[in-house]
């Protein structure tokens, strides 16, 4: 019984951080298409783009946070393995 319980919370763990790891791959992405959209448009000079640029650009730092916090998962769980 207990035992059903231990590895019911073990694979919830587990399906977290898969979702993490495919976040911050996403995150990842998001962060280099942001800074190729906002070279493309420093080249430009487009005032209306670069309020949204700019907006779009806040919106990586909660994936930057994801990234860090899911890699120190990451780093955690292997050591707990490896001990």
């Amino acid at each position: 019984m207990i035992a059903n319980i231990v590895d019911s919370i073990v694979d919830f763990v587990d399906n977290w951080v898969w979702i993490w790891l495919i976040a911050s791959v996403a995150s990842v992405l998001l962060m280099l298409a942001c800074s190729n959209a906002w070279e493309k448009l420093e080249d430009k000079k487009h005032q209306p783009l670069l309020w949204g640029t700019w907006t779009f650009g806040f919106l990586r730092l909660p994936f930057s946070i994801l990234l860090i916090v899911s890699v120190y998962i990451n780093l955690i769980r292997a050591y707990v393995y490896v001990a």
